[in-house]
């Protein structure tokens, strides 16, 4: 179950933001056309995260292994983090310019 809270312009703004505090998406105006849209994008935006997730944890579990058997130097390990930082970052960005496949 989704709760869908859509903005009305004859409302008080307390009353809006209470509603879209409860709601799971909330319209900034009143086309519900734009509902299939935004749950396409909720899905790719939760596959990223997911992919995000993955990706940070097994490198730094490597690094961390790496470490441990004295093979990876600490300032080494320390850029192996940010290089991994970035890429998550630059993952989650490339959402900024997704559109939805048209079927």
């Amino acid at each position: 179950m989704v709760a869908v809270c859509a903005g009305e312009k004859d409302v008080s703004e307390d009353a809006l933001l209470a509603v879209a505090g409860a709601a799971d998406i909330a319209l900034v105006n009143d086309d519900i056309a734009e509902l299939p849209h935004l749950l396409r994008l909720s899905r790719r935006m939760m596959t990223t995260i997911k992919i995000n997730l993955t990706f940070s944890m097994t490198l730094n579990f490597i690094a961390i292994a790496l470490a441990i058997s004295g093979v990876l130097n600490p300032v080494v390990g320390a850029l192996v983090h940010n290089a991994g930082s970035v890429l998550v970052i630059v993952n989650s960005a490339l959402l900024l310019g997704w559109k939805p496949r048209v079927r």
